[in-house]
């Protein structure tokens, strides 16, 4: 039977996977008027909404209220804010703002930012348009804000919004989001009028000597958020990162595929599992596994490949890749 705080969190550690014992706990807690009773019911609420929902927004203050006022050690007991549960489990969204906000969710749970929600920032947006002329599309806008956040709450995190600032570029024809040294990411002035607008490269023409110039007609990305998306998924600051070329060992390869979680978005295909995320490209495999990573949870082909990595890392083998 369980009587006491201790009992439920020694219960609850032996099953951290048991929902409804948790939701036990809540109602106990509920019966003494502790407030840790309504951060497990919101907790396991927010748990099984897509990180895009709007009540998943709604209900994230009062969350993080409940976080402050109840403390890092108890809520470490549950694991409740040092956990990466799966972002992608309801696919990757359509929209913009639902981009953003899968986005952002990603950047805390994976990078250890904190992350509010779309919408604001308006100081620096109006400053970044005042500054180019130009009114520019929401989801650029967001891109914005999203560096503004970025460099407040982690100055040291995901440097790929750090070099940059959103300026014009090839005499104003295209407005770039990223670049660095003869290389940059960007959108065509007449693609403005989109909310999400593709995105192109623009490189140096040693011919006519343009800084930045049209490498192709065709866009390097579909929007603004798949390249959101991309980079903020492949950046690492928060975990461990793993290599594999495709060809090397399909086993490894088979075992990421069997994830719970897929989805996708352009040209890659995200796997998921809690405490575990993939990507899969045209040729090399990337996984990234957090501290918290219970290795009896996923295949023994997968554990023994990161134990392998970790192993020739430690010695300081190059390109530990193994097999």
């Amino acid at each position: 039977m369980l009587h006491t705080h201790d009992d439920f969190l020694s219960a609850i550690a032996a099953q951290p996977g048991d929902r409804v014992l948790r939701l036990v706990y809540a109602d106990w807690l509920d019966e003494r008027s502790d407030p840790r009773g309504e951060l497990v019911r919101v907790e396991e609420e927010m748990r099984e909404l897509p990180v895009f929902a709007d009540r998943f927004w709604e209900l994230k203050p009062r969350r993080n209220a409940l976080r402050a006022q109840v403390g890092t050690g108890w809520c470490g007991k549950l694991r409740y804010g040092t956990e990466c549960e799966p972002v992608f489990r309801h696919g990757v969204p359509d929209g913009w703002r639902e981009r953003w906000r899968l986005i952002r969710e990603f950047t805390e749970r994976w990078h250890h930012v904190p992350m509010p929600d779309v919408g604001g920032r308006q100081k620096e947006i109006t400053d970044v348009e005042s500054r180019l002329k130009l009114k520019l599309p929401p989801s650029v806008r967001e891109w914005v804000t999203f560096e503004a956040d970025c460099r407040l709450n982690a100055p040291d995190a995901l440097s790929f919004w750090h070099e940059t600032e959103v300026n014009l570029i090839d005499g104003g024809r295209f407005v770039s989001l990223s670049g660095v040294y003869d290389q940059a990411r960007g959108i065509q002035i007449r693609d403005l009028g989109g909310a999400d607008p593709a995105v192109y490269s623009y490189g140096h023409d040693e011919q006519s000597g343009v800084s930045f110039a049209l490498r192709s007609t065709a866009p390097v990305r579909s929007s603004v958020t798949e390249l959101a998306l991309y980079h903020v998924v492949r950046s690492n600051r928060y975990g461990t990162d793993y290599f594999l070329f495709l060809n090397e060992n399909r086993a490894v390869v088979r075992s990421v595929e069997n994830l719970p979680f897929v989805a996708r978005f352009g040209d890659l295909t995200v796997h998921e599992a809690p405490e575990i995320i993939a990507t899969i490209g045209q040729w090399m495999l990337w996984l990234k596994v957090s501290p918290v990573l219970d290795f009896d949870t996923i295949p023994v082909v997968m554990s023994d490949f990161i134990r392998e990595w970790d192993r020739r890392r430690a010695a300081g083998e190059s390109d530990p890749i193994p097999f």
